[in-house]
């Protein structure tokens, strides 16, 4: 069920698939596409009885760490989820990630190291890409679009590393 009303929250946080999490009217809502500290217009796509799921329509107040996304697939690429959010800020949130993961699962470490970080671009050496036959008998390669089984063909990868052969884990 969905709900074609245009909704304005703040967001509060990031949960680990890279959605924002805002409370419009005190009920938790996972939008795609905001970063905390914004204020962001969205709609709701997907009611459940304990949460909501919603899209941007508009950024009305931006995150500083907020930065243009290097890749023109971002975001109906499910490859990368955080690439509006400044590389520092994505170690970050990683990094909370993972310590919150640690204490869901009562955990507590006694040292904290800083967290390792290489270059923001061409950094992963595999990837596990879609590839299916289109109807017209072309070949799609690329990502599946977030939350679908729809491949999103690309033609640039800049997380992927580039080898003589093209990009690592395939050719695209």
């Amino acid at each position: 069920m969905s709900d074609n009303s245009r909704l304005i929250c703040e967001i509060v946080d990031l949960i680990h698939d890279g959605r924002g999490v805002g409370r419009p009217d005190g009920k938790t809502c996972f939008i795609e596409g905001a970063l905390p500290g914004e204020t962001v217009e969205f709609r709701r796509h997907n009611q459940k009885r304990n949460y909501d799921e919603a899209h941007v329509l508009e950024v009305i107040s931006a995150s500083e760490s907020r930065i243009q996304p290097q890749c023109k697939h971002f975001p109906r690429c499910g490859g990368c989820t955080v690439q509006h959010l400044e590389h520092g800020a994505q170690v970050s949130f990683k990094e909370k990630q993972l310590l919150d993961s640690l204490e869901r699962s009562g955990m507590q470490p006694k040292t904290l190291l800083p967290a390792l970080s290489g270059p923001q671009w061409a950094y992963r050496r595999r990837a596990r890409l879609a590839v299916q036959r289109a109807k017209d008998g072309n070949v799609l390669v690329g990502f599946h679009n977030p939350g679908s089984r729809r491949i999103e063909p690309i033609t640039e990868c800049h997380v992927l590393a580039r080898t003589s052969r093209g990009y690592c884990g395939g050719t695209a």
